[in-house]
């Protein structure tokens, strides 16, 4: 049953450059991919990534982060 204001997933990323931009790509064991957002690097160290829930057993996605 899903739960209103379920607490989110943030993850924070350490050693990234705080002035520079980032792109930021999921992806899934499923073949599945996206592009998710261009990002500040203080905002990846300082406030994190909202992570998604992933359903099913022993599910993955990967997440690539490129300096842009």
């Amino acid at each position: 049953m899903n739960r209103p204001n379920f607490h989110s997933r943030f993850v924070k990323i350490h050693g990234l450059d705080e002035k520079a931009a980032y792109s930021v790509s999921m992806y899934c064991d499923d073949g599945t991919s996206r592009s998710l957002e261009n990002y500040a690097g203080s905002t990846l160290r300082n406030c994190g990534l909202r992570i998604e829930r992933i359903w099913g057993d022993f599910r993955s996605c990967a997440l690539h982060i490129q300096k842009i």
